[in-house]
């Protein structure tokens, strides 16, 4: 994440390369289970069958190098000492990929419900507000605290599929919350115990307040989901859902 401080842990170890970078690397899972996929449907089954197999080798040194024991939880980052501990928002990731063991994905999902990491209105934070590197002020908070609706999204739709339906539903409210609020911008503050939004700042100036295409389409990919669920898509056309989806193309 290109926020300044993201990955310092909350004992602010010095850290040392090389580095695991656990976003990253689950979509690389991904990418070689999609590889695979496209590869067998070619016909090209010994590549598909070997892609397979560094999928899943990958996917065990992910669990071996990355989870944390006593957290019960997914580290962000690795270096060549281990995990760097802090509670942040990137186990996210894994379930947007589909990668993680059913066991750990309900685990990750049970810790993010929490509620330093889940606000009352808004959806999730970046990094937990428990956290001593969590911040509200400054460089800092861009993604040491502030709601990423993108982040939001992404998570909405890994607890999906991997069928953790209800809280799916309470991510996604915090994100149409934040909607009526800030509309698309990329990310806030929301302020710890009385939790308003409000801009990120850089120097006073505030900022992260532009559209977000990512946002955009992961609540477009949400709203498809929502609709599915329901009668909604019997009654109305896909260009009046588009549309009273996206105001802000005006």
């Amino acid at each position: 994440r290109d926020g300044v401080g993201a990955y310092i842990g909350d004992e602010e170890r010095k850290l040392h390369p090389p580095f695991i970078l656990f976003p990253n690397v689950c979509h690389y899972i991904k990418s070689l289970e999609d590889s695979a996929k496209i590869a067998s449907r070619l016909g090209y089954l010994k590549k598909a069958r070997y892609l397979h197999s560094e999928a899943e080798i990958s996917r065990e040194r992910l669990d071996e190098l990355c989870w944390m024991e006593g957290e019960q939880y997914y580290a962000s980052l690795v270096d060549k000492n281990g995990p760097i501990k802090f509670i942040s928002c990137d186990p996210i990731d894994g379930l947007f990929c589909g990668v993680l063991r059913p066991d750990r994905a309900r685990l990750v999902v049970q810790r993010l419900m929490e509620p330093d990491m889940l606000t009352r209105r808004y959806g999730l934070r970046t990094r937990s507000s428990n956290s001593p590197k969590y911040t509200e002020e400054g460089f800092e908070a861009y993604q040491n605290g502030a709601n990423s609706p993108n982040r939001n999204t992404k998570a909405a739709l890994g607890m999906i599929q991997y069928g953790f339906i209800p809280e799916a539903k309470v991510v996604i409210e915090g994100c149409e919350n934040y909607i009526e609020q800030r509309g698309f911008s990329e990310l806030a503050i929301c302020t710890k115990g009385a939790e308003d939004l409000v801009d990120y700042r850089e120097n006073g100036v505030p900022k992260a307040l532009k559209i977000q295409s990512w946002f955009l389409y992961g609540y477009l990919g949400v709203s498809a989901w929502v609709l599915r669920q329901t009668n909604w898509a019997n009654q109305v056309s896909a260009r009046e859902v588009v549309s009273s989806l996206v105001p802000l193309t005006t």
